[in-house]
């Protein structure tokens, strides 16, 4: 557990602090780690970590994310970078670099909501 929430420090996902700081943080919302086992493995081996941004009730990191954002964000896909791809290879014949990555955290930038993709078809 300790090493997945240093990767998630590492990574600049997680937060964590000693909670004698708490009260010098104002506008700062806590919410707890857990963990479920991963796979078959045992807890005291392997666990996925979980964070539960449902708690405090009332006071959640959840609850605080507006129904109306102001900001409008907007998800073209991967047929826009497929396309800018084909455009730069068409321009610039032999420019076009291929690369490779993890792409185990990409559902962190992927629109996942419904209302989002609506959101994205309605205005598209």
């Amino acid at each position: 557990m300790v090493q997945r929430l240093r990767k998630g420090q590492d990574d600049n996902r997680y937060l964590i602090l000693d909670l004698d700081l708490l009260p010098q943080l104002e506008g700062v919302t806590c919410s707890p780690f857990g963990a479920v086992p991963k796979g078959e493995e045992d807890l005291s081996i392997d666990a996925r970590v979980i964070h539960d941004l449902s708690y405090p009730k009332g006071t959640s990191v959840n609850e605080q994310v507006q129904d109306e954002p102001t900001i409008i964000v907007t998800y073209d896909g991967a047929a826009v970078l497929a396309r800018r791809i084909l455009d730069v290879e068409h321009e610039l014949p032999g420019s076009a670099r291929m690369a490779t990555g993890d792409v185990t955290g990409v559902f962190r930038n992927s629109p996942s909501q419904r209302r989002s993709r609506d959101h994205h078809q309605a205005n598209h």
